[in-house]
């Protein structure tokens, strides 16, 4: 963000100084050239006054103007949840991950539907098949509004029954 507060009147140049309320957190008033300037770091609405004062010797002139900023939250880049196998036995478990967002935000999960559970970045099957479906949220902070990802659904087959076979013959004679 960057703005230059013009003035004009009275004798250049001019200096500027603020006389009330405080600017967004992360922006600066350049005392010299009128200049408010930097990078927001909180959203939010800050009040404040600037006063003007010219250069004349005599008696400086001085005018104080009120302004209004309002810092918004931006919007977080797109969200991607994905999990390191979308296909998982009974009882099992995959490993959870998202890329893009955008800020420090954590990063939670949540189960949209099925039986599933969800500890960490951990999802464990219920002991039946179907299908479980999860998002992820990265939370908001003190710049990004908070952001969703869309669905995975994660498919959960019975675990297959082990099928024993003998090596030997399975009959036996007795002389």
């Amino acid at each position: 963000y960057s703005t230059t507060l013009t003035t004009s009147g009275g004798a250049s140049p001019y200096t500027y100084a603020l006389t009330t309320g405080t600017l967004p957190a992360g922006l600066s008033l350049n005392t010299s050239t009128g200049v408010v300037s930097g990078t927001p770091t909180a959203a939010g609405t800050s009040n404040f006054t600037i006063t003007a004062t010219d250069s004349s010797t005599a008696t400086h002139a001085t005018l104080a103007t009120s302004y209004s900023i309002v810092v918004s939250l931006a919007t977080q880049a797109t969200l991607t949840a994905s999990a390191a196998a979308t296909t998982i036995n009974t009882n099992g478990t995959t490993t959870l991950s998202t890329s893009g967002g955008s800020g420090g935000g954590a990063v939670t999960y949540a189960v949209a539907s099925g039986s599933c559970t969800i500890s960490g970045t951990t999802l464990t099957a219920p002991a039946s098949a179907g299908t479980c479906t999860v998002t992820a949220t990265k939370a908001a902070n003190g710049i990004y509004d908070a952001a969703t990802s869309a669905a995975i659904t994660i498919t959960v087959n019975t675990t297959p029954t082990p099928t024993l076979t003998f090596a030997t013959q399975n009959t036996a004679s007795v002389t």
